[in-house]
């Protein structure tokens, strides 16, 4: 509480693991680095005397990933939103609508951008160096699971209903 204080940081959430801490901040600042240097000598000092041991607690740097992952999430959810957009335009047609192969074009372009070029190249990229192996594979998991949930449905059907706004983002706050 003391750097976020002193550095003008929102802790937006924190992970405590074995061997090292997964922190988002929000900085209202743009340098992180002198209250992440503060932070770690602060809980190495005190983690020391706790223990009664000497010398260095972290063996490397910290890794500062930045990110505006509120503009990010946004911006996947109205993706989001403008695919479902045209799913429901597609389930309301014929295949054989003069419009449907215009439509299915615009889709395909929309999931390309949205898939490849924004979750696969770069928000899954950081959640990769964020997340351990463990983390990753529990992660891979749930999302399987979720998606067998799904797939016992009829999700297609709940499209058009799903279309008048974004869905809502929601942020952990401490």
């Amino acid at each position: 509480e003391e750097v976020c204080g002193r550095h003008e940081w929102e802790l937006l959430m924190f992970c405590l693991m074995s061997t090292h801490v997964h922190l988002l901040i929000r900085p209202r600042h743009g340098d992180l680095a002198p209250g992440m240097q503060r932070l770690q000598s602060d809980y190495a000092r005190a983690f020391n005397r706790r223990h009664r041991r000497r010398g260095a607690l972290f063996a490397a740097r910290y890794d500062a990933v930045h990110q505006q992952t509120e503009e990010q999430l946004l911006e996947a959810t109205e993706e989001h939103l403008a695919v479902k957009r045209v799913l429901a335009d597609m389930l309301a047609m014929e295949a054989t609508d003069d419009r449907f192969d215009a439509k299915l074009t615009v889709l395909k372009e929309q999931v390309r951008h949205h898939a490849r070029d924004e979750e696969e190249g770069k928000l899954f990229k950081k959640v990769r160096r964020m997340m351990s192996a463990d983390e990753l594979a529990a992660l891979g998991n749930e999302l399987l699971a979720m998606f067998e949930d799904l797939m016992e449905q009829e999700p297609r059907m709940e499209v058009p209903s799903q279309t008048r706004e974004a869905a809502p983002l929601e942020m952990m706050n401490l």
